[in-house]
């Protein structure tokens, strides 16, 4: 940009003062012509020469301004084409960078599938094992109560041996006085064993007799006439089945029977 405004300005005044020295019409440009003619015309100039000495100045500044002219086109050009081998360089750069970027891409995009991949066999195989573990856990989560409940079945079994089953009938009546109040024992140390066996699962055994009706916990399944001495309107007087409640929750409210107003 500045080499073009330096070379016009430099025209521009060139010819201008060829306007001012001849009084009229700018001084045409030289054109170019072959070595010979050129030859000629030196030799032709230097033999005759020029009648105006300001005309000659005047061509002379003309011809330094084209050949500047001429100077500034083939700089013009050549910066072109330097620019030109930049931005084809730069460009070629630019597809190698490209392509670099597509294959690190393309490097990350399968790393990141088999990643996928592998979280999805892990999902599946963990999915199998929860769901053989619910499994295993529904077929055997009363295998704690049940262990508890195999010495109960022990003791049953040592108080019909107790009791007598299966002896002769003389030996059954010299023994049984005996033989009943080994029977009570049992019976008594299977229910202490039982209920810890209950207690152990969380299971608690609850008898409400005497205490406020609650419906949350206990079903009237009948009701008993007042009586002097006996529990006010209202109340639990009769008990016939207790009740048990599951860490904190009723699984089985108390059949009670309920005191009634007189």
């Amino acid at each position: 940009m500045q080499r073009h405004a330096a070379r016009s300005l430099a025209v521009a005044a060139a010819r201008g003062w060829a306007v001012a020295t001849r009084g009229g019409a700018p001084a045409p440009t030289p054109r170019r012509v072959p070595a010979a003619f050129s030859a000629t015309r030196r030799l032709w100039s230097s033999r005759e020469p020029p009648k105006n000495p300001h005309h000659a100045a005047a061509d002379a500044a003309a011809a330094a301004a084209d050949a500047a002219d001429a100077r500034a086109d083939v700089a013009e050009e050549a910066a072109t084409n330097g620019d030109a081998e930049a931005t084809a360089a730069a460009a070629e750069a630019d597809a190698e960078a490209l392509a670099a970027d597509l294959q690190a891409a393309a490097t990350a995009n399968a790393a990141l599938k088999d990643r996928l991949v592998r979280a999805l066999a892990d999902m599946e195989n963990l999915r199998e094992r929860t769901a053989r573990q619910a499994e295993s856990a529904k077929a055997f989560a009363v295998q704690g109560l049940v262990k508890s409940l195999l010495d109960v079945a022990d003791n049953l079994e040592r108080a019909r041996e107790a009791a007598g089953v299966g002896a002769d009938a003389a030996d059954a009546d010299a023994t049984a006085p005996k033989r009943l109040s080994a029977l009570v024992e049992g019976v008594d140390l299977t229910e202490r064993v039982l209920l810890s066996a209950f207690r152990g699962a969380g299971v608690e055994r609850f008898d409400p007799a005497g205490a406020l009706f609650d419906p949350n916990e206990m079903e009237a399944v009948f009701q008993v006439p007042p009586s002097p001495g006996g529990p006010p309107a209202g109340h639990v007087a009769a008990v016939a089945k207790v009740g048990y409640r599951l860490n904190g929750r009723v699984v089985r409210p108390a059949q009670v029977g309920v005191a009634r107003e007189g």
